[in-house]
């Protein structure tokens, strides 16, 4: 977006400051964000046991930036550029910039639900940990054994 309102034009029959005492505004955006996984699951029983195992990857990627200017008040006529202003100058940036890798392992093995032994192991690759800390593994056990009546 560009605004641009030159010095000596008269709108109408009323003055209007923002019309005739100049004003500049540059605005420019970028922004672009991707999310994707897949996921393969395995499941299977031999006689009294239950296996359940998953895997997963995960990718996310997301830029952005924003870029503001501002002014007001020009000095001279025709030139559009935002030193022309003499008062009320504004500038604004920002820039993001955000990739995240995540893999993911679960295993869950179970006799009679009675017995549960299950875990899940999670790698997280993560631009937001810091410059040396860029990698992180996470982990989970599970064991679980039930005393239910009826069985």
């Amino acid at each position: 977006m560009l605004t641009f309102f030159p010095k000596g034009y008269v709108s109408g029959f009323q003055f209007d400051p923002n019309t005739n005492n100049g004003f500049i505004l540059n605005i420019d955006s970028d922004y672009a964000r991707v999310n994707s996984y897949a996921q393969l699951n395995y499941n299977t029983s031999f006689g009294d046991f239950n296996f359940k195992s998953s895997l997963r990857y995960l990718f996310e990627d997301f830029e952005g930036s924003f870029k503001t200017a501002q002014s007001s008040n020009f000095l001279t006529e025709g030139v559009t550029n935002l030193q022309q202003g003499t008062e009320n100058i504004s500038i604004n940036s920002a820039e993001f910039q955000e990739k995240t890798q995540n893999v993911f392992l679960s295993a869950d093995f179970d006799w009679k639900e009675k017995l549960i032994i299950g875990g899940l192991v999670r790698s997280d690759r993560s631009s937001l940990f810091g410059e040396d800390n860029r990698n992180q593994i996470f982990y989970r056990g599970l064991f679980c054994l039930s005393f239910r009546r009826g069985y």
